[in-house]
């Protein structure tokens, strides 16, 4: 009996992974099909637990009948479809509201305990080495209140209002005492390299350690072309306004497992943590660069793609910022291309679709086309992004 419920889970699971991956191909819109991925994607994941009992023939039954029903929905969806896309409810919801509000609370005091031997420990038990400390220009830069369509603030800034998190994409070596030597020979070269050039605030190698490069209080060439945005104010170029955090490893695109260590994830938690309590930095300005990198040439997002979509954000303490809708598309009118879609996750997907909503309901108000919309946002970026110039969209990889 438990084989044959393992032969129907295993038939259903492949045959509705073979008809979602088929449909989604035949779609051509970027969006449409991104919507059909999400509203299946409950779908499959419930499917890949593999049931411990029977399944009565009446599941199965239950299971084609509503699988035909799905793919009778969806053609006649297809049909209709024209270039504004039928709401959803599901990517509603997600327009609508913030990813884990209740983690929002802000982390405890947080103080630096003693200070020798070039490591700083802290109250809540992380410890920062400093022997690669190194400096850089100092903070300066303006935000955009984005209640008052985007007028700059006459302020100049000097704190860090967020965090932007990162992948080293250097070379790696198995994890295990046998490659010891080679994985602390690995490090110390990044570490190195990082620190000439002024790359990141601070670097999570692959035991947990945790270096600062750059002072927090001067700037880290991390973010290059960028822009992120809370509720009051909008950020360009973040390498000034924003920390960089790295964690020395690869992602593989697509990727729902992230490949970093434990001690990585604790490090990180602990830092964060640590960084938040100091300067204040709320939870959602906590982004991946994924989420703000851009190519302003192009007018396309996600010139870079590390942490696209696996980045542990629960495991580390905050709320999956993958939800919230993308601001380089929502206030700039940015596009994405496919390679970026392969390249996310389906969590990323979340922020993409609630960007997207909200873009057609602002069209829809202005009595525009959503091209039209999107035109004049772009427009909007290229004014506010002409003064800065300089190495304001450096970033460690050139851009």
């Amino acid at each position: 009996m438990r084989l044959l419920a393992f032969t129907r889970w295993l038939a259903t699971t492949a045959l509705m992974r073979w008809w979602v991956g088929k449909r989604a191909s035949e779609i051509q819109g970027p969006v449409e099909r991104l919507r059909f991925l999400q509203t299946h994607q409950v779908t499959l994941r419930d499917l890949r637990a593999r049931p411990t009992v029977p399944v009565p023939y009446w599941v199965v039954l239950l299971s084609g009948a509503a699988l035909g029903v799905s793919f009778l929905g969806v053609v006649s969806w297809r049909s209709k479809s024209s270039a504004v896309t039928p709401p959803i409810q599901a990517a509603e919801a997600v327009r609508t509201e913030k990813p884990a509000a209740a983690k929002l609370t802000a982390p405890p005091k947080i103080w630096v305990v003693d200070s020798a031997g070039g490591i700083d420990t802290y109250s809540n038990g992380l410890r920062i080495e400093t022997k690669f400390a190194t400096t850089n220009r100092p903070r300066a830069y303006y935000a955009y209140n984005r209640g008052k369509d985007l007028e700059i603030s006459l302020t100049i800034r000097n704190q860090p209002i967020g965090i932007v998190f990162h992948t080293t994409e250097s070379h790696m070596a198995d994890f295990g005492p046998e490659h010891n030597r080679t994985l602390r020979h690995y490090g110390e070269n990044l570490i190195g390299f990082i620190r000439e050039k002024k790359a990141y605030n601070y670097v999570i190698d692959r035991f947990g350690r945790a270096f600062r490069v750059v002072a927090e209080n001067e700037t880290a060439f991390h973010a290059g072309n960028s822009t992120w945005a809370d509720e009051e104010w909008v950020y360009l170029n973040l390498n000034d306004s924003f920390l960089g955090v790295a964690f020395e490893t690869q992602t593989v695109k697509g990727d729902e497992n992230p490949k970093v260590t434990s001690g990585q994830v604790t490090t990180a938690k602990l830092l964060t943590e640590m960084l938040r309590s100091k300067y204040g930095i709320s939870a959602y300005n906590c982004p991946t660069h994924a989420q703000v990198s851009v190519n302003p040439h192009n007018m396309i997002i996600g010139y870079h793609t590390d942490w696209a979509g696996n980045f542990p954000y629960e495991e580390i303490g905050l709320p999956d910022n993958y939800a919230l809708p993308v601001p380089s598309l929502l206030i700039f009118g940015f596009a994405y291309d496919p390679s970026f879609m392969t390249s996310t996750g389906a969590r990323m997907w979340k922020g993409l679709l609630a960007a997207e909503d909200q873009i057609r309901e602002q069209a829809k108000q202005n009595g525009i086309s959503v091209a039209e919309h999107k035109a004049a946002l772009r427009e909007r970026y290229k004014k506010l992004s002409a003064p800065l110039g300089g190495n304001s969209g450096k970033s460690a990889e050139g851009e």
